[in-house]
């Protein structure tokens, strides 16, 4: 749908303009990497803003438990040990919070989490930005 052209007129994308594709061998080929982890900025960040860290449990781009690790080894205080959410009745997932940082998964999310479940998504981030419970 997004390469039909009633869908690019209506997003003002040039006719002549290349089909879109979820990924690109010449983008991967060209990036310049600028950091090899993340973990000094998540560290950074949870120090002066809170912070929200997810992924899909059946990622298979970035493993959540690698990210868990990563997490837990910046030596932030926890402020709930690992707890299920729940959404619309069925487990969405996992959630352990630190301190200033919260950490969920996202139960059968794949690496685009709100492409796979967007209701759980939705239902997540609505938590975070409102500071209530994940459900």
């Amino acid at each position: 749908w997004i390469n039909d052209a009633a869908t690019k007129a209506a997003l003002h994308i040039a006719a002549e303009a290349s089909d879109w594709k979820p990924c690109s061998n010449i983008v991967n080929l060209e990036y310049g990497r600028q950091y090899d982890s993340t973990v000094d900025i998540i560290a950074y960040n949870a120090a002066r803003v809170r912070s929200l860290i997810y992924n899909g449990d059946v990622d298979m781009v970035c493993n959540y438990l690698g990210n868990l690790w990563s997490i837990e080894g910046l030596g932030l205080a926890v402020t709930q040990e690992r707890q299920k959410w729940m959404c619309d009745g069925q487990v969405g997932g996992f959630v352990k919070r630190f301190e200033n940082l919260d950490f969920l998964t996202v139960r059968g999310a794949g690496h685009e989490v709100p492409g796979y479940k967007p209701v759980e998504s939705l239902q997540m981030i609505k938590a975070f930005i409102e500071q209530t419970p994940y459900g």
